[in-house]
């Protein structure tokens, strides 16, 4: 196990120590006590802390190989491949799509031209087998 994830590690258990004392004292139907709050801030307190030293390590030592949790690769559009014609133009997958309207969905995020409509010509109208009327 590496030195980011054992730090990691020490940090779950202090949250889950968190939610613990908070769910005790709701299944006993009660506020925090005074006691109950120091220790929640004690926690809070080396949680943050852990959160520091995972910073500084991740920064000084790299990441180890390892590749953080909740970074999304963007998705990179070729426009040299935007033949319709071409097989290129669909997800590879059904998890590629996901993530792709994921990405749109965010704030910030970026809607992927494999979304986008694009109008019918009309020139196959009257073609029954094409889908004409």
């Amino acid at each position: 196990m590496s030195k980011i994830a054992e730090m990691e590690a020490k940090r779950e258990e202090l949250r889950l120590k968190a939610v613990a004392l908070i769910e005790k004292a709701q299944a006993e139907g009660h506020f925090l006590s005074e006691d109950e709050e120091n220790q929640l801030k004690t926690y809070e307190d080396e949680m943050k802390k852990w959160d520091e030293t995972i910073n500084h390590a991740r920064n000084f030592l790299g990441n180890e190989g390892e590749k953080p949790k909740n970074t999304l690769e963007p998705i990179r559009h070729d426009p040299a491949k935007d033949n319709p014609m071409d097989g290129e133009k669909r997800f590879k997958s059904f998890g590629e799509q996901m993530l792709a309207v994921y990405r749109a969905a965010c704030p910030s995020g970026s809607v992927d031209p494999r979304f986008t409509t694009r109008a019918a010509s009309g020139l196959s109208e009257s073609v029954p087998s094409d889908g004409g009327f």
